[in-house]
């Protein structure tokens, strides 16, 4: 009965926020909410806006105002031969559903966001902690401008840096990933300075029974963005993570892991490029840490028939332990990237990889679409292959070197400001090195997924 209520509540939800759009939008949600620009409500008079948006923000006073909001986002996944074997007859389907609220008080020269989360999964036996949280706080934090300049913070905090190379919330699953931190952030003209010290804390699955302030795991960061021009900007960073207990494939023990990195991002010409470059150094166990990597993005517009489209490039060149016995570690560790690096399927993650990534996409009336190739190969034979965890998925049975190709789509439609609907479907054929292991079997997986924020 539950599976037919979900498209007629979907349905509503549509005719109301169609409704709701009926008033010109004067914001558009963020994917962090506690970056939503919702204050040109605070220019509209009573009689100009309609019953959500007076509900949406409350001016409390002259300079303080609170404000609500939040999202509820359904998903049905499908597998069929999960992991190159056949499991469960070939065929696997499971329900996901996260709901998240949030309140914003904003005061002079300060801030307070609170957001609950809550996050199920029907029919998907094995859990991780990133598919389902009964309830819990995703993030709560206070920050306050001590300066016109300066902004101090403390709390627990969802993040995104860059283009989430390296720390992102973590958007695919169910349950986005926090720091419990404290920050500084600097910002003059076209520079900006974001300094932080934060533990990821622990994910449990029951209601308010996450562990917090949990050091076990911690990250200490600089990150500064340089605007060079009207279109060329550049992030530095310093990262240093401690984490204990850490296991890759040819070393396990605690580990003490730095990273320089920069991304150079803009345009030359028709042509937007995101690069970024990155080597990190540090110790685990008894062996020292030499490890880097290459990301390289280009897009260009062009017409496809007659409408615009994006053919875009992607390419990764990412190191792996190249000699178990020589007391140097090369196994690259993405510290927090997306989850889904190569797209939902999520099936590898960026170390130990080179990879080929062309893709195209257009958007026409209020539908967007895209297909995409890519194909991978592991950098070093002598590594394995790792999940988004950083645990090994794929261990390093031969010395083949090609792992898979993947073909993927995406289909989304947006027909305004409060709804999503998108479908991404990806078939991943094995390669040699994957055939060799024994998981020869094509594997398709497919996401339909609607989400409506308010």
């Amino acid at each position: 009965m539950v599976h037919y209520l979900i498209p007629l509540i979907i349905l509503l939800l549509s005719c109301c926020s169609i409704s709701y759009a009926q008033v010109k939008d004067v914001f558009e949600f963020s994917l962090l909410r506690q970056n939503d620009n919702i204050d040109t409500l605070l220019q509209l008079a009573n009689s100009q806006k309609n019953l959500y948006q007076r509900a949406k923000l409350l001016k409390l006073s002259q300079n303080t105002s609170l404000s609500f909001g939040g999202s509820w986002r359904y998903q049905m996944e499908s597998f069929k031969n999960q992991r190159f074997v056949d499991i469960d007859n070939g065929n696997r389907i499971w329900l996901m559903n996260r709901f998240l609220f949030n309140s914003h008080l904003r005061f002079k020269n300060g801030e307070i966001y609170g957001e609950l989360l809550s996050s199920c999964a029907n029919g998907k036996n094995d859990l991780s902690p990133v598919d389902a949280e009964k309830m819990d706080i995703n993030q709560l934090f206070i920050k306050y401008k001590i300066t016109p300049s300066i902004k101090v913070g403390i709390g627990r905090e969802n993040l995104k840096l860059g283009s989430g190379r390296v720390i992102d919330p973590r958007e695919g699953p169910g349950v986005r990933r926090a720091f419990d931190m404290v920050q500084v952030k600097y910002s003059q003209d076209d520079l900006t300075v974001h300094a932080f010290f934060g533990a990821t804390g622990s994910v449990q699955p029951e209601i308010f029974d996450n562990r917090y302030l949990d050091f076990k795991e911690t990250l200490t960061a600089v990150y500064t963005t340089k605007k060079l021009d009207a279109v060329n900007n550049l992030d530095t960073y310093f990262m240093y993570q401690k984490d204990d207990d850490v296991n890759y494939s040819n070393i396990s023990g605690n580990e003490r892991r730095a990273l320089l990195g920069a991304r150079h991002f803009g345009s030359f010409g028709s042509v937007d490029f995101n690069n970024e470059i990155f080597f990190q150094f540090g110790s685990i166990a008894d062996q020292r840490i030499r490890a880097w990597a290459i990301a390289l993005q280009a897009e260009k517009k062009i017409k496809f028939g007659d409408r615009p489209a994006t053919l875009g490039f992607k390419s990764n060149l990412i190191s792996g332990d190249t000699d178990p016995d020589d007391k140097v570690n090369n196994t690259f560790d993405p510290f927090y990237p997306r989850g889904a690096y190569f797209g939902r399927v999520a099936s590898f993650t960026p170390s130990n990889f080179i990879d080929l990534h062309p893709y195209i996409n257009m958007n026409v009336n209020n539908f967007f679409f895209e297909v995409d190739y890519d194909i991978f190969w592991r950098y070093s034979v002598r590594d394995a292959l790792y999940n988004p965890s950083m645990q090994v998925d794929y261990a390093d049975l031969n010395d083949r070197r090609f792992i898979a190709y993947q073909i993927g789509t995406v289909m989304g439609y947006k027909p305004n400001n409060f709804i999503n609907i998108e479908l991404e479907s990806n078939i991943v054929c094995p390669g040699t090195f994957l055939k060799e292991s024994g998981r020869n079997r094509t594997m398709v997986h497919v996401v339909l997924g609607a989400e409506f924020s308010f």
